[in-house]
């Protein structure tokens, strides 16, 4: 069976789409609510899965900042440092 939604997404952007083809309402609405349903609970548990190694992620990166900013700087040198997003820069 053909796709019957094209989901869309421009690289650039991030900016994501979704098209609906004519062949899938002419379906019941039964079968559209059986597959819509399907659909939505499959990208849901994609969603999800990338929100958790996003957090993983977050996680990594805070205990970095813990670990550089808790060791004294011995060197004259200022070290350069990037803020983290919704970081104020300091």
């Amino acid at each position: 069976m053909k796709t019957d939604i094209k989901l869309n997404v421009d690289t650039d952007t991030g900016v994501a789409t979704m098209k609906v083809m004519p062949h899938f309402n002419k379906m019941n609405t039964v079968w559209q609510l059986d597959v819509l349903g399907s659909w939505i609970h499959d990208l849901q548990e994609l969603y999800n899965g990338k929100v958790d190694v996003w957090e993983e992620e977050v996680d990594t990166l805070e205990m970095v900042k813990t670990q550089l900013t808790s060791q004294p700087n011995t060197s004259s040198e200022v070290p350069c440092r990037v803020p983290l997003r919704g970081e104020k820069d300091i």
